[in-house]
């Protein structure tokens, strides 16, 4: 069983136009950026 995949990638803005019309319709969303310490995130 996987709980995590990384794809990488070169263009961030295609990548999250493509990310965002295969998850939200099943409700997942991008997680907001806090400064908190914790991992980088798409911003």
């Amino acid at each position: 069983m996987f709980s995590h995949v990384t794809v990488g990638t070169s263009d961030i803005a295609r990548a999250r136009k493509f990310y965002n019309a295969v998850l939200i319709p099943i409700g997942l969303v991008e997680r907001p950026v806090t400064a908190d310490g914790g991992p980088k995130a798409l911003c």
